[in-house]
């Protein structure tokens, strides 16, 4: 069976002013050779430090929810962090190289091969100081395998 690739890109999230760590709302991950999400952050006031956005995936229909990758941390004062990709692949080749603007939960960039424990996923933002504005978009853009 032939499998083509479809050109994607659906926004799978938006956020605005927040007043606790938030949890957005729920999206299916359509079956791709490669994620590649866009985080674009349009406002954001803060008096400590920075926010974090994570991808969060569950393995079992949303009782669990383990956090996959995370964008750098998102300050005021940096202009870099605020137009961010994350960018990994299910099964990587010898070779390839991951994102390094890919981070895993403790830090370092995430494995080479990154198997999705679900197909299931939303963001998570957690604020590590107080902000008292955020405005962001992540969109995810990439070529949806058909013919499975």
């Amino acid at each position: 069976m032939n499998t083509a690739l479809k050109p994607y890109a659906e926004k799978v999230a938006t956020f605005t002013t927040l007043s606790a760590d938030t949890d957005q709302t729920a999206f299916t991950l359509p079956k791709m050779n490669e994620y590649n999400f866009y985080l674009t952050v349009s406002a954001l006031a803060t008096t400590d430090n920075p926010m974090d956005v994570s991808l969060q995936i569950t393995p079992d229909g949303g009782t669990t929810w383990l956090t996959f990758a995370r964008f750098k941390p998102i300050s005021a004062s940096t202009d870099a962090e605020k137009d961010q990709r994350m960018r990994f692949r299910p099964i990587m080749c010898e070779g390839d190289v991951p994102g390094v603007d890919v981070l895993g939960l403790t830090g370092g960039a995430i494995a080479h091969n990154a198997p999705l424990p679900g197909t299931t996923a939303r963001f998570h933002v957690e604020e590590t100081g107080t902000v008292t504005g955020f405005s962001a978009t992540v969109w995810l853009v990439g070529n949806v395998a058909e013919g499975y």
